[in-house]
């Protein structure tokens, strides 16, 4: 049982280490396609339901989009993007806490918007929460588990469409962190 939990990691590290990668230098341009936030919604509950359910956290997702929005781009990415935010909420949580994922439209661009009750980041490691494998707390890391490389993926996603983060964290009161995509809403047909 060890040594598949051992290789089932290593598997899981090389995986996330060439999603990096793939981001990084755009591998991906034809996987660009329509799809709705709900769509994304669906995904990333289906996904994070288990964890939710192990940290007694309870999470909102609110699409304020018009309902006719139809967003361009790679949905596996944006899938990982919210699902990595979302899943980093949950392990970094108070028990009982909530994380709210909100889609709305900012200065006519899509904003992803994924806000914790959580303990927070200190600001000395804000800036550095994003690189690969960084770990604010080393010393909970088998504890929390993951391979240090979920913001990171986040990041390069964010990159790939051309999209900005921003990150706001106090301690003891949680985080938000917003990512501000520059993609293409379809306008309603009569």
């Amino acid at each position: 049982e060890i040594t598949t939990r051992l290789v089932g990691s290593e598997m899981c590290i090389r995986d996330r280490i060439t999603t990096v990668k793939g981001l990084a230098t755009n591998m991906n341009t034809n996987n660009i396609v329509e799809f709705t936030v709900d769509e994304v919604f669906r995904r990333v509950f289906l996904l994070m339901k288990h964890s939710l359910a192990k940290h007694g956290c309870v999470l909102s997702m609110e699409n304020e989009l018009p309902g006719d929005a139809v967003l361009k781009g790679d949905i596996n990415n944006l899938v990982q993007v919210v699902n990595n935010l979302v899943d980093n909420a949950i392990k970094y949580n108070r028990p009982g806490g909530s994380v709210a994922v909100t889609v709305d439209m900012a200065d006519g661009k899509p904003r992803l918007t994924v806000r914790d009750t959580g303990i927070g980041i200190p600001a000395a490691h804000q800036e550095r929460v994003f690189e690969r494998f960084y770990r604010v707390d080393k010393s909970h890391s088998k504890e929390i588990g993951g391979t240090g490389l979920g913001l990171s993926i986040v990041k390069h996603a964010a990159a790939y469409h051309d999209a900005k983060i921003q990150l706001d964290s106090q301690l003891g009161r949680g985080t938000r962190v917003r990512v501000l995509f520059p993609l293409s809403q379809r306008e309603a047909q009569p």
